[in-house]
């Protein structure tokens, strides 16, 4: 006999996060419906302020903090959403079909508790929606995390909308720590530069770049007369933008020496 997966919140709490909106909705506004704070169990947990949005958001594995950041050099995303709940009367219907147990919660009524899927990002041209499961490989040693993707693939491939599997193995820990590293302040590059990005961009393509990058950004900032540290964001820009070319699997900092690719 198959046992019901029941989830690790209450009835009460789960209605209180729908009644919410949680995992619904988008823009500044959108709460995911599981937070850092509340995931039981996160692997890795911490909030970011999305320059997309204004609003923080929240990761809860590595590999999901590695694939948004990836997802945001992307120029025609707008949005990337985390932990959406999809339609519980789909995901329902979908395990019928499928001959497996819905998740439940505890409590009185025990009520279905729904799927989530890990990011949601919103393009300005098609595909205008893509969904993406970010797992640690680990994870696929356990059927709840089989089923899961399996539900979250139909489901998606219904609504229309590509759905992909990222695992540490394409975002490993040296890709987030550069994507960490060239992400911006403030707003993120949108293909328009300022005079002093292009004459950056100019000299930095004509660099010898052996010295670490620190050393190699302070040459460049000297020659252009601007300050270091303005230097250094301007060439996380070019970098984020791929103006530069940077090899990610390094896990680029400060003191990565042939931080730029010829």
């Amino acid at each position: 006999m198959t046992t019901v997966p029941k989830a690790k919140f209450s009835a009460h709490a789960l209605q209180t996060r729908i009644d919410r909106g949680d995992g619904a909705g988008h823009g500044p506004l959108y709460l995911p419906f599981m937070t850092s704070e509340s995931a039981p169990n996160a692997g890795h947990s911490g909030k970011y302020k999305c320059p997309l949005t204004g609003r923080y958001r929240h990761f809860l594995s590595e590999t999901e903090e590695g694939a948004t950041y990836g997802a945001m050099r992307d120029r025609n995303v707008t949005e990337v959403r985390e932990n959406l709940r999809l339609p519980i009367a789909l995901t329902e219907k979908i395990c019928r079909k499928l001959g497996i147990k819905h998740p439940i919660s505890s409590g009185e009524g025990t009520p279905l508790h729904p799927f989530t899927t890990d990011i949601v990002v919103v393009r300005t041209v098609p595909p205008v929606y893509i969904a993406i499961g970010a797992k640690t490989r680990p994870k696929f040693s356990r059927w709840e995390h089989w089923r899961s993707l399996l539900v979250e693939h139909i489901a998606w491939n219904l609504l229309g909308v590509p759905y992909f599997v990222v695992t540490d193995l394409e975002v490993g820990k040296n890709r987030r720590i550069s994507l960490q590293f060239i992400h911006p302040r403030g707003a993120l590059p949108n293909g328009e530069w300022s005079r002093d990005e292009k004459e950056f961009l100019e000299v930095a393509r004509a660099t010898d770049w052996s010295a670490s990058l620190l050393e190699v950004v302070r040459e460049i900032s000297n020659k252009l007369g601007i300050d270091s540290a303005v230097g250094l964001e301007i060439f996380k820009r070019l970098a984020w933008a791929g103006e530069l070319k940077v090899d990610l699997s390094r896990g680029i900092g400060e003191h990565t020496r042939n931080a730029v690719r010829k």
